[in-house]
């Protein structure tokens, strides 16, 4: 199974505030809701909702508890956290010290990677990343935390592009790995 990122920015690369999203588009939150809750897996429809069929979702520590209390963990879905701190326990979710740790479950699962900055970075200079969920706001949200997806998507293509409005235009975008 393919490894995703899905990430969204605003029109300045912003990611965060504050160590928060500081948006609330309920467009987006469908979206991200439904590529990441959806099992998409053909030899796998019979056992939806089960942990060999349900996917994963890997956030850093940080990202994890900024997660309300009323999502978290993301229903539906698999949430492994990644930290370096050894003595970090989470009730409703996997911890993981290392990144490779999440390899165990690519043959069965759809694996989403889904912030922060470092763990997006770390997959993205790694290449391990095989498609990439991108919405852009076009909005300046003055966040303090930017990640710049332009300096990353020279290694893929654009397979799907769409624009909305929600507040602000927000702009879909898919993008599959150049192979070869």
């Amino acid at each position: 199974m393919p490894i995703s990122l899905i990430v969204c920015t605003d029109n300045q690369n912003g990611i965060a505030k504050d160590g928060k999203i500081p948006w609330h588009y309920p467009m987006d939150m469908r979206y991200f809701k439904s590529i990441t809750e959806k099992n998409i897996n053909p030899f796998d429809a019979k056992s939806r909702n089960t942990l060999n069929s349900m996917n994963i979702v890997v956030m850093g520590r940080k990202t994890y508890n900024s997660l309300s209390n009323k999502y978290r963990p993301l229903p539906n879905r698999l949430n492994i956290v990644l930290t370096k701190n050894r003595k970090y326990k989470s009730h409703g979710a996997m911890v993981v010290h290392h990144l490779t740790d999440i390899f165990d479950y690519v043959d069965h699962n759809n694996i989403y990677i889904i912030g922060g900055k470092q763990i997006y970075e770390q997959c993205l200079e790694l290449s391990i990343i095989d498609r990439i969920y991108l919405n852009t706001i076009d909005h300046d949200h003055k966040c303090d935390i930017q990640l710049n997806m332009s300096t990353y998507l020279s290694n893929f293509a654009c397979t799907f592009s769409h624009e909305d409005i929600d507040q602000h235009a927000i702009r879909f975008g898919i993008y599959d790995k150049i192979m070869g």
